[in-house]
């Protein structure tokens, strides 16, 4: 527990950190306060491992259990990441269209509007690049943020 806790493992350090103390200075049972570790998340993945490692220091067995599970959430992060790079894709795809090759065709339409009959007021040009352009550029950003998948659930 204090090589865990001593870790970089970002918020769930500073769970098994808790743990630690809640074992070595409060006297609690290591079931218990793994229990508590899993009861202050809102984690699912968390909650399922401090269940699993709670189990196997109860019983002494079931090790190749809590193998079996850490490779199950293995491969779910390597699905959701490789999901991301997909996604990411099309993003950086739709990113590069909406801030430099729509910009670029609208301005080619205002000149030419005169000869296909299509007309754009000063105002129109002025909300289209400095409003409606940053808007999609900004929503696609917002977008790839939302869509980061998150260390441990968390």
């Amino acid at each position: 527990l204090y090589r865990a806790s001593q870790a970089d493992y970002g918020p769930l350090s500073a769970g098994f950190s808790r743990v630690d103390s809640a074992v070595h200075w409060k006297g609690a049972a290591i079931p218990e306060a793994l229990g508590e570790l899993g009861a202050s998340t809102s984690s699912l993945s968390v909650k399922r491992a401090a269940s699993q490692l709670a189990w196997v220091y109860a019983n002494g067995e079931g090790a190749g259990d809590l193998r079996a599970y850490a490779e199950g959430l293995l491969a779910l992060q390597q699905q959701k990441l490789r999901q991301f790079h997909s996604q990411l894709a099309l993003a950086g795809v739709l990113f590069i269209v909406f801030s430099s090759l729509a910009p670029a065709f609208f301005s080619s339409a205002v000149a030419l509007g005169d000869f296909l009959e299509w007309r754009f007021s000063p105002t129109d040009i002025l909300i289209a690049y400095l409003v409606v352009f940053p808007l999609v550029d900004l929503a696609l950003l917002f977008y790839v943020y939302e869509k980061t998948p998150k260390l441990f659930g968390l």
